[in-house]
């Protein structure tokens, strides 16, 4: 993959993590809204099985930006 690649795939992941870790801050401090405008409602578990799979999301968000920063730096030394 070219340098750009990376760069677009790391910029991708930083977007996830912002994104849903801006949900999840959102969640704690007002945990009577629904997360992200309704959008998870259908997660069992109600509000808790929400904020888990928000927060699998961010962090899924943190190993595609980390690993495409890792791949990035390795492969353009």
């Amino acid at each position: 993959m070219s340098k750009s690649s990376w760069t677009l795939l790391q910029c991708l992941g930083l977007l996830v993590l912002v994104g849903a870790g801006q949900a999840i801050v959102h969640g704690l401090i007002s945990p009577g809204s629904p997360l992200l405008w309704g959008a998870f409602d259908w997660v069992p578990g109600g509000w808790d099985g929400q904020l888990i799979v928000l927060g699998s999301i961010t962090i899924i968000g943190l190993l595609i930006t980390v690993g495409a920063n890792l791949a990035s730096t390795k492969t353009y030394r």
